[in-house]
């Protein structure tokens, strides 16, 4: 504890006295790369591609991403001997992907100028650093961070001195004098959000900075630093900021975000299977999910808050792109729910008890869900003073294993009786009896959950790459942490049971 004060103290001393310099370079070689990289992507978002050239453009972006986020030299991070043969060369696209191998192929046999700069300024400032024994921080993508280290230590920079280091292990890091950043700071935060909001999420790099004096490196692809856009209030100033050299007078169209997806059309449901109106929520990579704001579950998402990570339920209508979604992967959390809470009722009761309980809701739900498509049932409903809005979503929320019951006892009693159950406030009372099981078994699932989201930190950087992280939660069994890539806008009737369940592809219901 004594350690993390003192530690948070030295970041806030160092915030008010950060000193950022950005060193602009010229790399002919990979601006030809991006010109050429930019009209190859305009025109394959409007082509059907192959897997084969889907995968060959996944490894250009991959290979932008590594040549402006650490020092490697292409070489290093991409194979350009095992670039396929173009095909139709004669097409637009043929052309636009030759030219992109082609300076790809150049640009291989160059170097990174910021690695050439960063043993230079380090082969200057080496021996201090070993005398007060502080390490400087070099900031990289997770994946790189290995080969980063490699190559520190085959330049002769002392592994002991100078460390590759990633975003979010810099939140656990002691406090040092230098830090160095290859490109824009942006490109470290979550790559489907924009503008301030990028600049939002990494902002804490200068507010409670691993490092008193921040280098970055930068080409013409980058965006400039605007100290403005980090300040913890309007108007505080407390960076100082200098620019050494010209930003390269090169015209880079940005490529970022992705296009916009279509709406996917949806056959007409197949009368009687029990169906809800909800939102399609696009996933990266091609996934899906469905909310619907009618019934459960709700979407839960994942944030990196500033002093540790954040998991609430929120309504799918107000996801945004960037935002990080939890999904379990199977019906692990309902048998989670349903063991933690049998074991609850045996321990206050008695097992006979917890069966008996068990078996009224059941009952209960079965019955219900035959009545989906019974308009006479719903009518004598109505009759009797209920919404049919209300009833048709009792009986949608049967179908649903995360449910119990309604929350109103009258209601439930009267539902029942509909039902031709001789069920009253005893079986009421069996219903709250498992509904405080179940909210005993939900509590200890959102901690587990949470201790294993918020100490294993290696999603963070993997899902702002973007990517799909995977985690066991112990007894809750495997989920995946998983961006959104477009603010949901269609509505859609699936099944009840679909809601929530990660789709690698549509599922149509007719």
């Amino acid at each position: 504890m004594a350690r993390d004060l003192d530690e948070a103290h030295i970041r806030f001393s160092n915030a008010e006295n950060v000193e950022v310099t950005t060193q602009w370079l010229s790399w002919p070689e990979y601006v030809a790369f991006i010109a050429n990289l930019n009209v190859f992507l305009k025109l394959a978002d409007s082509a059907s591609l192959t897997e084969k050239m889907i995968s060959e453009r996944r490894r250009y972006m991959d290979l932008r991403k590594a040549l402006r986020g650490t020092p490697l030299h292409p070489r290093e991070c991409f194979d350009s001997s095992s670039l396929l043969e173009a095909v139709d060369l004669g097409s637009q696209l043929g052309i636009a992907l030759s030219n992109l191998r082609a300076s790809v192929k150049t640009l291989s046999t160059s170097d990174n100028p910021s690695r050439i700069n960063m043993v230079r300024f380090f082969s200057t400032r080496i021996e201090s650093a070993k005398s007060d024994s502080k390490i400087v921080y070099v900031l990289v993508a997770r994946k790189w961070v290995p080969k980063v280290n490699e190559v520190l230590r085959a330049e002769a920079i002392i592994g002991e001195v100078v460390q590759a280091t990633y975003l979010t292990q810099l939140r656990e890091l002691e406090s040092t004098e230098k830090m160095v950043i290859f490109g824009a700071p942006e490109n470290y935060a979550n790559y489907y959000k924009s503008g301030i909001e990028k600049s939002r999420e990494i902002a804490w790099l200068f507010n409670s900075p691993a490092a008193r004096r921040i280098l970055m490196y930068q080409f013409a692809d980058c965006a400039s630093f605007n100290f403005s856009l980090y300040e913890i209030w309007p108007g505080a100033g407390q960076f100082r900021h200098r620019s050494l050299g010209e930003k390269p007078t090169a015209f880079i169209e940005s490529f970022e975000p992705v296009a916009r997806i279509e709406p996917i059309n949806v056959l007409p449901p197949t009368h009687g299977d029990p169906v809800v109106e909800a939102l399609v929520v696009h996933l990266f990579n091609g996934r899906y999910v469905y909310y619907s704001d009618l019934v459960p579950p709700e979407a839960t998402c994942v944030r990196s808050g500033e002093f540790e990570v954040e998991i609430d339920e929120i309504r799918a209508s107000a996801l945004q792109p960037g935002d990080v979604l939890l999904i379990r992967t199977g019906a692990a959390s309902h048998s989670f729910l349903r063991a933690h809470a049998k074991v609850w009722l045996v321990e206050k009761y008695d097992e006979s008890e917890a069966e008996r309980i068990f078996e009224v809701v059941e009952t209960y739900k079965k019955l219900l869900q035959t009545k989906y498509d019974d308009p006479g049932f719903i009518l004598g409903l109505v009759k009797n003073g209920m919404e049919e809005v209300y009833v048709r979503n009792q009986i949608l929320r049967a179908f649903i294993d995360s449910t119990i019951a309604t929350q109103r006892p009258e209601n439930f009693i009267q539902i029942a009786q509909a039902l031709g159950l001789d069920y009253g406030q005893d079986a009421w009372n069996d219903i709250s009896k498992l509904q405080t099981a179940h909210r005993q078994a939900g509590h200890i699932a959102s901690q587990e959950l949470k201790d294993i989201v918020r100490e294993n930190d290696s999603w963070q950087d993997l899902v702002n790459e973007p990517g799909i992280a995977r985690l066991r939660a112990g007894s809750i069994g495997e989920m995946i942490l998983i961006p959104v890539v477009q603010k949901p806008d269609q509505t859609v009737r699936v099944s009840v049971g679909s809601l929530g369940q990660l789709q690698s592809e549509l599922v149509r219901f007719h």
